[in-house]
């Protein structure tokens, strides 16, 4: 019987890893990537499980999927989202970096010591700390490298290396195709679920506007 259970679990799967985006100051190095290398896993997994779900209803699914398979096809956020996820399983290259925003203002020092063979202190000083944001880098696959995107669904985006904006714009995309999978193929049985895997304790809504 054709379902949207496993393809809801994925969304709310990617849900959860965006929120760790969210959260990841925290992160340093490689772990830096990890929420996101997750994140884009489980979007991809959320279109892959759908055309499993809606097997037995293959020939009205694949119609109603031709709009939303041409976007992935050739939206730059939706491509890129997607060929990260390829370069997420097939490399450790990291995705998201954390990049200085502005020289010009110090949120903080560090005092910093410099010391001898001995061990001894020679100097001291104090080393000024800049605002920093995640930032998403450029992927390569087979050759052909995808930057992060400027613009989505024909409208620009006003910073498309922010890996928030562009991921929750991406979370908006699968949900709503899920949503359009159910309302006209599946008379809104998993509308409620669908929005329920969307449900958080941050109000998301207000991140990107």
């Amino acid at each position: 019987m054709a379902n949207l259970h496993h393809a809801i679990d994925d969304l709310k799967d990617a849900k959860n890893h965006y929120l760790n985006v969210l959260d990841n100051g925290e992160y340093s190095g490689y772990e830096k990537s990890l929420p996101w290398k997750k994140f884009v896993k489980s979007l991809n997994s959320v279109w892959v499980d759908t055309e499993l779900g809606m097997r037995s209803m293959k020939g009205k699914f694949m119609e109603l999927q031709k709009e939303f398979k041409a976007a992935r096809k050739c939206d730059p956020l939706l491509v890129y989202l997607y060929q990260s996820r390829h370069v997420s399983e097939h490399s450790i290259f990291e995705m998201v970096d954390l990049e200085i925003v502005d020289y010009n203002k110090v949120v903080d020092t560090l005092q910093v010591s410099r010391m001898d063979e001995n061990g001894n202190v020679e100097e001291t000083f104090n080393h000024p700390i800049f605002p920093a944001k995640l930032q998403l880098k450029s992927v390569t696959n087979h050759g052909i490298t995808y930057d992060p995107p400027n613009v989505h669904l024909g409208r620009t985006l006003p910073d498309g290396r922010d890996p928030l904006h562009v991921g929750w714009l991406g979370l908006v995309f699968y949900a709503n195709f899920l949503i359009d999978v159910d309302k006209k193929l599946l008379s809104g049985s998993f509308y409620n679920s669908i929005l329920k895997s969307m449900e958080n304790n941050k109000n998301l809504f207000h991140i990107v506007k």
